[in-house]
């Protein structure tokens, strides 16, 4: 039977990416940056062919880092979850070296999220890789677009429209499909971090999607955004036509 799985509780989304860009007397760009290397990773099986000009660094980083996480759940909780622990201040996380202007990551559960999501990823089995798919693309695009110049958050459109309904614009999809948003990460890493970490989402949903094996396929697109900074819009599909 064919599903759709759709996060309804947005606005835990909204809050858990929530990235603070007030002025403090100390930053923590004086800090060097962390490396959060990837160089002994499979990284040209694992990311998005080059010459697809339709999606940006970022995107490609993105599914780059899914593909990270669902290929090998262990390790990736061990160099990318798991070290997250030592740069909580109660429930703020400061990572050293962020993005210009970032002095925290305000949580809802703080470490107690984490602790659940590294203890979750090392009892993962692997998974296959996801493939980037340009109609899934092109569906997400058409939300992450919209939200840039509405300032709007969630997963429906301003016309109404559902996932259901963007994808169906390009193509048809088969068996399921599922779609994460998030709102002010700044790299692929980060992206894929938070979702699986699923701080204040109850139901964990994003981190099921990202971990789906009946997901085949994912379209990617990253937009600004005026209150959040930016947005990121995953769609997922068992696959597409």
């Amino acid at each position: 039977m064919n599903k759709i799985n759709l996060l309804k509780d947005f606005m835990s989304l909204m809050q858990k990416a929530l990235w603070l860009s007030a002025s403090l007397s100390m930053t923590v760009n004086a800090t060097p940056a962390l490396a959060w290397p990837t160089d002994d990773w499979p990284v040209k099986k694992l990311a998005p062919a080059k010459d697809l000009s339709y999606l940006s660094v970022l995107e490609k980083n993105i599914i780059l880092h899914l593909n990270m996480a669902r290929t090998d759940p262990p390790r990736y909780s061990q160099e990318f979850i798991a070290p997250r622990s030592a740069f909580y201040n109660n429930k703020m996380y400061l990572e050293p070296g962020g993005p210009v202007n970032f002095i925290g990551l305000q949580t809802q559960e703080g470490l107690s999220a984490v602790y659940e999501a590294a203890e979750i990823m090392n009892n993962t089995m692997p998974i296959g890789p996801l493939k980037a798919n340009k109609t899934l693309t092109l569906a997400a695009q058409d939300h992450a677009t919209e939200q840039s110049k509405s300032d709007a958050v969630g997963h429906v459109g301003e016309n109404g429209s559902t996932l259901q309904n963007r994808v169906e614009r390009y193509g048809k999809w088969q068996h399921t499909i599922g779609e994460n948003i998030i709102y002010g990460a700044h790299s692929g890493r980060e992206v894929v971090v938070e979702l699986l970490i699923d701080d204040g989402v109850k139901n964990r949903g994003h981190r099921t999607n990202i971990l789906q094996k009946d997901y085949q396929v994912v379209g990617v697109s990253c937009a600004k955004h005026p209150s959040y900074r930016s947005v990121c819009v995953m769609d997922f599909a068992g696959g597409i036509e």
